[in-house]
């Protein structure tokens, strides 16, 4: 929401309206897979089964999200 808000402002206050739209696209991109993983989820009825995973990526995308607004 911030984001959107400084995307809003980003003339007035001189930013680059980029970054921020950028940051909102990957933000919806993310919220939308989740909701799609609970409804899914929702759907199964089965207990949940861990699986393998790429922590690096995990790690890559979390410092993606905070790099622009520590």
């Amino acid at each position: 929401m911030a984001n959107a808000e400084f995307l809003y402002e980003a003339e007035d206050l001189k930013l680059d309206r980029n970054d921020y739209y950028q940051e909102i696209k990957t933000a919806s991109t993310q919220m939308t897979d989740l909701i799609d993983s609970l409804r899914e989820l929702a759907h199964q009825r089965s207990a949940i089964s861990p699986e393998p995973t790429d922590l690096e990526q995990i790690i890559e995308r979390a410092i993606e999200a905070v790099k622009m607004r520590p």
